[in-house]
């Protein structure tokens, strides 16, 4: 009798959205290069791929990273974004064209990284399972949305993901995110702290002493890099620090009137990916305190989704996307149905408080101009499609 209930309930969800059963099969069915073609496409169209609007405040320290070329004292934040931009001036790479043709670049390794990592990690199922979530949270598209200083930034975390077998390595990449950006790694590694000392169940590749050589290796890089700035005399404020008491009342405003959209724009849909770890009770504290604690950023700064993506990326990938457990538990429908609604749904991104939308047809409109003369362009492009 039970078991004949448990054949039932498994009819019952077999035929349960059945409209899904193609993309299910796609899913988990076809060859990986197919799915990959399919799911890039799809991404493309929904976000577009554009550069960050101050990209030329990077390409100044990319000319020469020794000194400090801002009068502005709230731009002197940049500088403090300083290994990406040295990598530019080291090979040459620092006209627009050519920083953001090294940051492209650094994009497409940190997404091949990442899919090769959770291949080779997971079995298939659990590992088309993982991309499909990687897709649908903001930080898989955030730094082609715009291509920038996080595309570097978003490497070394997966770097460090990878470096778990290889005592010295994580030190290595913590001193290089350090230098890379100081505050969202070091709230990165925290988050992960956090769930570590709560006892958080993570990915069994990632242990304590994988944390605790990372948080190390951050507080150096930052103390490398203020020596770095002290031996060539390049005078600087507080950076972040500096320019977030300047801006205090406007981001607070933009959170308090823009807070539904803010806090929703966080995970996008992958708001249901929190509520299913809802499941395991008490056992999800450890994930869900530092990853609502994370949250608590969001009305001091104002970059809020892009912030975000990036200082929760390694915490979501140790305790959702790596995790076996927790992919294990998601039924092949559900994560169908959840692709097709992360490619229906317009892109969860908000800058400045307000929604922004996908830079495709921006992107569509450039190539027919450059190919064809059709249609007109603004003459500065870069903050063209967040006007």
């Amino acid at each position: 009798m039970v078991g004949k209930t448990i054949q039932n309930e498994a009819d019952a969800n077999s035929d349960s959205f059945r409209v899904l059963a193609p993309i299910e099969r796609l899913i988990y069915q076809s060859s990986l290069l197919k799915f990959l073609l399919v799911t890039f496409f799809l991404a493309f169209v929904r976000v577009g791929i554009w550069c960050i609007p101050n990209v030329t405040s990077f390409v100044a320290v990319a000319k020469n990273p020794f000194v400090n070329p801002f009068d502005n004292p709230n731009a002197f934040y940049v500088l403090w974004t300083w290994l990406g931009s040295y990598i530019a001036w080291l090979i040459g790479a620092n006209t627009e064209a050519g920083y953001l043709a090294l940051h492209f670049f650094f994009n497409l390794i940190f997404t091949a990284g990442f899919i090769a990592l959770v291949t080779r990690r997971l079995d298939k199922k659990d590992a088309r399972t993982a991309l499909v979530l990687f897709f649908l949270l903001p930080v898989s598209i955030t730094s082609y949305y715009w291509v920038s200083y996080d595309s570097f930034t978003l490497l070394l975390m997966m770097l460090a993901l990878v470096s778990t077998r290889v005592k010295i390595l994580p030190l290595l990449i913590g001193i290089m995110l350090g230098m890379q950006h100081f505050e969202q790694s070091m709230f990165a590694v925290l988050a992960l702290c956090a769930a570590f000392i709560l006892g958080g169940k993570a990915e069994k590749e990632y242990s304590g002493t994988w944390i605790f050589l990372l948080l190390v290796g951050v507080v150096i890089g930052k103390f490398i890099l203020h020596f770095i700035f002290l031996r060539y005399h390049v005078h600087l404020n507080s950076g972040r620090t500096f320019w977030l008491n300047s801006h205090l009342s406007e981001i607070l405003q933009q959170f308090w009137y823009h807070m539904h959209y803010i806090l929703w724009s966080t995970l996008g849909l992958g708001w249901v990916l929190a509520l299913k770890s809802f499941d395991k009770g008490r056992k999800s504290l450890p994930l869900l305190i530092p990853l609502f604690g994370l949250m608590l950023l969001m009305p001091i700064v104002g970059d809020q989704t892009r912030v975000y993506a990036l200082c929760s990326f390694l915490l979501l990938s140790v305790y959702w996307l790596l995790n076996p457990e927790f992919l294990t538990g998601l039924n092949n429908r559900v994560v169908a149905g959840l692709f097709v609604l992360s490619n229906m749904m317009p892109l969860s991104w908000v800058w400045g408080g307000a929604p922004r939308s996908s830079s495709f047809p921006y992107d569509v409109q450039l190539i027919l101009h450059q190919a064809f003369g059709w249609f007109g362009v603004p003459t500065a492009l870069d903050g063209w499609p967040f006007g």
